[in-house]
């Protein structure tokens, strides 16, 4: 397992050192090998986790081994996000799981970028640069079937190691940036990848960029507050897009052939007036059919920062750092509860707001966001 661990990690700095179990140190993390597999067991997690093969125990210890490095520098924001970096610079793909965005930096890489990141970067704040951490990219077996004859060959050279699912690629040093490189963050590109999708690239608003980045965001040491303010940083000083895009090599030929046209020219497109998906933190749903109306009046949190961008607002709740990004009517409701008021006020209110809207349609989405404003603790209600 150690070969398996140098080889997916191989600048980070490990050493072997031969301790007894009442010397290991506190909130060590701790694999065993046993007749069944690999098992886990660390701070991070409430159960031991076990795997049967080495390269997946590896994987899974590197997502706890990332959580580390992030509790020991909580100066830095740490995105589930990939990063290749291509004349002087990074793109930036805060997405989620499962929309290609390993697939899409492989690909970058083998028509000349350099990786930083397929899945999980640290952000300095402060000079919005992203922060390599060395770990090899994996991705998913088997290839899309319309992959191109030259990615393949790359693909078929850089084998590393292999699970049933995951096929690790050993890029050169000029492919890929060891542990600690730094490289300023020039361009934010939200993924969006179904099938039959011709490529496109296009501008996103700010608060979609800030939004996406919000979400995968999983560091929260520095407090939500300044998160939130070096997000809107970050975003605001970098063009941010959307890529539509199925097919990857037509994808990564559209991403070089816009950078190498606006940052050889310095003339980067800015935010787009393109509308964001309506959203309120866990989303809307959450409560089921329970509309049950709270009596009292309803009041903000006081620990709670409110910022407006675009339009569109986001909430922080001072007290666990979580961030939410409120919809139109989610936005409506916060300014109607700026000073102490009923749920029977803010649903008359609206009403006289949306007079073509079906007032039960209202007073049903207006009790829903009451009732999940105060589960996230961002109102109060006093009797």
């Amino acid at each position: 397992m150690i070969e398996v661990i140098h080889e997916v990690a191989p600048s980070w700095a490990f050493s072997i050192d031969c301790l007894h179990e009442n010397q290991w140190p506190q909130n060590s993390m701790i694999i065993r090998k046993s007749s069944v597999g690999y098992a886990r067991t660390s701070a991070k997690l409430n159960n031991p986790i076990i795997y049967a093969d080495p390269v997946d125990a590896v994987c899974d210890f590197l997502v706890d081994l990332v959580k580390f490095f992030n509790d020991a520098h909580p100066q830095f924001m740490c995105l589930h996000a990939a990063a290749v970096a291509y004349q002087g610079g990074l793109i930036l793909f805060p997405n989620t799981y499962n929309v290609g965005k390993s697939l899409l930096s492989a690909h970058l890489v083998a028509k000349g970028g350099r990786l930083f990141s397929d899945d999980v970067i640290p952000i300095d704040g402060d000079t919005f640069e992203g922060i390599s951490l060395g770990c090899r990219p994996r991705l998913r077996r088997p290839l899309p079937d319309n992959i191109t004859p030259d990615f393949e060959d790359f693909y078929n050279h850089r084998l590393g190691v292999v699970s049933r699912q995951f096929q690790y690629l050993n890029l050169s040093n000029d492919e890929q940036a060891d542990f600690a490189e730094r490289l300023p963050v020039r361009a934010i590109v939200l993924l969006d990848r179904k099938p039959r999708y011709h490529a496109m690239l296009s501008p996103v608003n700010l608060s979609d960029a800030i939004k996406a980045m919000v979400l995968r965001n999983f560091a929260r040491q520095s407090g939500g507050r300044n998160i939130l303010e070096s997000l809107i940083g970050l975003a605001s000083n970098v063009p941010c897009y959307r890529l539509r895009y199925d097919d990857c090599h037509q994808g990564s030929e559209m991403l070089i052939n816009t950078f190498a046209e606006t940052w050889a020219a310095t003339n980067v497109l800015r935010h787009s007036e393109e509308s964001a998906d309506d959203v309120t933190g866990q989303g809307c749903n959450q409560f089921g059919n329970d509309a049950r109306l709270i009596k009292g009046e309803y009041r903000r949190a006081p620990d709670v920062f409110s910022k407006a961008i675009d339009d569109e607002r986001f909430l922080v709740n001072g007290r666990n750092n979580r961030i939410f990004h409120l919809n139109t009517l989610a936005s409506i409701i916060w300014d109607l509860i700026e000073t102490p008021v009923t749920a029977e006020t803010v649903m008359s209110d609206l009403c006289q707001l949306f007079p073509d809207t079906d007032n039960h349609t209202i007073k049903t989405d207006a009790q829903l966001l009451l009732r999940q404003f105060l589960k996230n603790g961002l109102v109060q209600t006093a009797s």
